[in-house]
């Protein structure tokens, strides 16, 4: 994988993400969701965190609690991930990942409530 060029990619979705023109779902506390169709094929594309506890110091109960991202793409028709990076395996990457989870999660919240003031209009 070209991390350069991810991280391009990841700084894009970032300020298309800020500029309000990728519309991310909030699914749970730990992962949002965008979907979007092109030339007729569904893509997914999901962002998650996930803690990790590790032991800082063998035979002694202190653990230290490391925060990772799963950026993952998938394509329907045919079904299939296209991509997916975890900033487990990609260190680099986690800041512009953290980022742009950050941006997403208060893009799916303003979309949510959204949502709710439509379904709320007409009542």
């Amino acid at each position: 994988m070209n991390n350069e060029k991810i991280l391009e990619q990841i700084n894009q979705l970032r300020k298309k993400t800020s500029e309000r023109k990728i519309t991310w779902k909030f699914v749970n506390p730990i992962l949002v969701r965008w979907v979007r169709e092109d030339s007729g094929k569904n893509f997914t594309v999901t962002l998650q965190t996930m803690q990790m506890a590790t032991i800082v110091r063998p035979g002694q109960p202190t653990t230290s609690v490391n925060k990772n991202y799963v950026l993952t793409i998938q394509s329907t028709n045919p079904s299939e991930v296209l991509l997916q990076v975890n900033t487990a395996l990609y260190p680099l990457l986690k800041e512009p990942l953290e980022q742009l989870f950050n941006e997403a999660m208060a893009v799916s919240k303003d979309t949510s409530a959204e949502v709710i003031d439509k379904l709320l209009k007409n009542l």
